[in-house]
């Protein structure tokens, strides 16, 4: 339960305690008043043989009653003996007393209480009752009541503040318990995570914010754990990546100090070749640098709602212009409306491109067939937002795809051919850094696009990447 939950129920424990009980005392004080007494109607008592009463006449009985003190009980009689109404233990209503069975019964306790018998009670100064009646009433002897009603209320208070303070002091007492018991937990916790020890797990026992609290942390922690092993894997990639070009810039001047390459024209080409891995250096070095920005999302800061139709028609035409140079058969087939504007950064869209186009040219024989292809789906109504009269909008996609029939790659690699530095069995003899595809999944994650892989070893693959308008 949630701790806020938690001290909305005590508020409200607080609140209905007290009323509950000061409910209870003014019942208590009311059933033992003489208005509680059911008074049967006009109707009823009119039919008793031995009362003939008007219905004024009775309700002048009523009103009667309910004035009475609270202090008294009472009891009316029929002039027959027949008891009609009561409030007065031993008198029941339906009873038949003699004048000695009611004498008997005032004898019982005629110590503490004292009665009283009212013959004429409802007559007036004019007129007589049809049928007399008679009223009995009693009272304690001593003239306490007034100070017992005060002592009940005082220790009805008593109960109420004696509660309510119980409750307070338990449930801060419980929250508190609660409360550091998980802080204590966390703190211990965070320690730990603070140290680097990511692999364990934070276990906070509850169902409060503090879980909720700790469940946070727990992402956390797993984000900085994948983080981590991307950064692992962005060294081990690294160094993996420059050690070759080192070992032979190393190799071919260490040739050259020594004497080994004496000769001019050896000494030429071992120059040359260090010129070209020094270029290879670089060039890795910027697409590091490149990646690393992406991956913290700078290149966010740079997008513009563009038309991306005639980005691609450009691109489709020099690709199509390096398919006749490369050997390759290309098409492309750009099925898009002018006006229909996206935001991205064109350059990041034409790198994008670039890498997946560069990826079909390369695994495809000389004579293969690669294409590229662009379409608008079919309009779908889709809930603007989720607030009480949200509107139905009209969405559509952009499928792009990529489509060669070169070797394909293999059901093993396609789970990680977006990972940083990951290079599958059909590439390792290329000169590729494997971030090509990771830099495609970085800047469609970004944009929020959704690409798909579907590859059969031997037959070439796709990739799809639809784009929301």
């Amino acid at each position: 339960m949630k701790i806020r939950t938690q001290f909305i129920l005590l508020l409200i424990a607080l609140f209905l305690i007290p009323v509950f009980m000061l409910g209870t005392l003014v019942l208590s004080s009311w059933f033992r008043t003489p208005s509680h007494i059911f008074v049967p109607s006009w109707e009823v008592i009119s039919q008793k043989e031995d009362v003939s009463h008007s219905e004024e006449e009775w309700d002048k009985i009523r009103n009667h009653i309910d004035q009475l003190p609270k202090s008294v009980d009472v009891a009316v009689m029929s002039e027959t003996g027949n008891v009609l109404l009561s409030s007065i233990p031993g008198i029941l209503v339906g009873d038949h007393l003699t004048e000695k069975e009611l004498m008997d019964v005032f004898a019982t306790n005629t110590d503490e209480y004292m009665y009283q018998i009212d013959r004429n009670f409802q007559l007036d100064e004019e007129n007589k009752a049809t049928s007399p009646l008679m009223m009995v009433t009693r009272m304690l002897r001593e003239d306490r009541y007034k100070w017992d009603v005060v002592i009940d209320q005082l220790r009805a208070l008593i109960n109420i503040f004696s509660i309510l303070l119980f409750l307070c002091i338990s449930g801060i007492i419980y929250l508190s318990h609660v409360l550091s018991r998980s802080m204590e937990v966390l703190e211990r916790e965070t320690r730990d995570l603070a140290k680097g020890n990511l692999n364990k797990e934070i276990q906070v026992r509850g169902n409060n914010e503090i879980l909720s609290l700790t469940n946070s942390l727990n992402s956390m922690r797993l984000a900085l754990l994948e983080e981590q092993k991307r950064r692992s894997w962005l060294i081990m990639g690294i160094s993996h990546d420059l050690r070759t070009p080192l070992a032979l810039i190393k190799g071919y001047t260490e040739a050259i100090i020594d004497g080994t390459a004496d000769s001019p024209e050896m000494m030429a080409k071992s120059l040359e070749i260090v010129e070209e891995k020094v270029d290879q250096l670089d060039s890795m070095i910027d697409d590091l640098i490149n990646f690393v920005r992406m991956d913290y999302g700078e290149w966010k800061q740079n997008l513009e709602s563009l038309p991306i139709a005639p980005i691609l028609r450009d691109y489709a035409a020099r690709l199509e212009d390096d398919g006749k140079i490369l050997g390759r058969a290309i098409t492309t087939s750009i099925d898009l409306p002018d006006n229909i504007e996206i935001p991205l950064d064109e350059r990041l869209m034409i790198r994008v491109l670039d890498n997946l186009c560069s990826n079909a040219i390369h695994y495809t024989a000389p004579g293969g067939t690669i294409s590229l292809s662009a379409t608008l789906s079919s309009p779908t109504k889709r809930r603007k937002n989720n607030s009480k009269g949200g509107k139905n909008a009209v969405s559509t996609t952009i499928i792009l795809k990529i489509q060669d029939n070169g070797c394909g790659i293999p059901p093993e690699d396609q789970p990680h051919v977006f990972d940083p530095f990951f290079r599958g069995n059909n590439s390792l003899k290329s000169e590729g850094k494997g971030l090509g595809l990771a830099v495609v999944k970085t800047v469609a994650d970004g944009l929020d696009w959704a690409i798909q892989l579907d590859s059969e070893q031997g037959k070439g693959c796709c990739f799809t990447i639809l784009i929301p308008v």
